[in-house]
């Protein structure tokens, strides 16, 4: 296993409201979080869910066996801090957080994600978003009124329908696929999908993923380079088999 992750303030916002988190234990998850809510709040909401999730995840990783429920109750668990926290504190009313994480246990991948941080899968040389967004401009694309690249330049696309820490109970999807050797995971904010395309994500991935460091160091320049209107996170992990 390798894991790589970086984040930048971009070149427009005064405060990086991006957090993460990669594991310094043998157990194997990753979170993402992009906060919203005000200089102050949007970076206390993201960096308190990493905090909170990832402590939640390590004290039941190996308590719970069922690692779809550990992830949705591990999002429940954070969302309800979140919010109390959001509720109490006049300067911190209004905050919350995307948030999307990747759990590997075994041979198994799990996701899982609100608003519109994003996962993708790298294989066979091809990359596949493995998280819906919770945004307004998905529910159009999904009931057919604009396609995915009318999305990409839509005015509202940065409205997201979920996020933690925004109402007191939240529901959110899981899945899971088998890992492969070589797989690549990509968990990143909107703050490099906003600015770098699939298609050159991929091909940077593929030219530089003996070299995980540089591959990551050239998503953000790239995301920079395209603008850098937001913050960028990317964390970068590749899946190998023991002994790899």
């Amino acid at each position: 296993m390798k894991v790589i992750a970086c984040t930048d303030i971009g070149k427009l916002r005064p405060q990086n409201q991006d957090s993460y988190y990669v594991p310094d234990t043998e157990k194997q998850f990753f979170i993402v979080a992009d906060g919203m809510g005000g200089q102050k709040a949007g970076s206390v909401a993201s960096k308190i869910a990493v905090e909170i999730m990832s402590n939640y995840i390590d004290e039941y990783y190996n308590k719970e066996n069922d690692k779809e429920e550990l992830l949705k109750k591990a999002v429940s668990h954070t969302n309800e801090i979140v919010y109390k926290l959001a509720s109490e504190n006049e300067e911190l009313k209004g905050m919350g957080t995307t948030i999307v994480a990747a759990l590997l246990s075994d041979d198994d991948i799990y996701i899982v994600s609100a608003g519109d941080s994003r996962c993708y899968l790298i294989r066979n040389r091809m990359i596949s978003q493995l998280t819906i967004d919770n945004s307004y401009v998905e529910v159009l694309v999904q009931q057919g009124v604009i396609t995915k690249e009318e999305a990409n330049n839509h005015p509202d696309k940065n409205i997201i329908t979920k996020a933690i820490g925004v109402e007191k109970n939240i529901e959110v999807e899981t899945q899971k696929i088998k890992a492969e050797n070589g797989d690549i995971l990509l968990l990143c904010s909107d703050g490099l999908t906003n600015m770098v395309k699939n298609e050159e994500i991929l091909d940077m991935v593929l030219d530089g993923h003996t070299n995980l460091d540089e591959c990551v160091s050239k998503l953000v320049n790239k995301a920079i380079e395209n603008g850098g209107k937001d913050n960028i996170t990317v964390v970068l992990v590749e899946v190998q088999n023991d002994g790899e």
